[in-house]
């Protein structure tokens, strides 16, 4: 599983859509798409802070390094 399948998993586990994602992470909604559906697209490191606090979980998750 790639990092764009860990997010939308996570995000959909949460109950959030993209905009309410974007919304309380503070970043654009292009952003969480793009990072969602495009497999050589990667947040840089604010980015992936800003997800991981919006939806609790850890970079290494998302990152693919070990399990939630």
């Amino acid at each position: 599983m790639c990092f764009g399948e860990r997010l939308r998993e996570v995000r959909l586990n949460r109950g959030m859509s993209v905009s309410g994602l974007a919304n309380a992470a503070d970043i654009d909604r292009s952003t969480i798409h793009n990072l969602e559906n495009k497999t050589q697209y990667s947040p840089n490191t604010t980015t992936l802070v800003l997800i991981c606090e919006a939806l609790e979980v850890s970079a290494d998750y998302l990152l693919g390094l070990r399990g939630e």
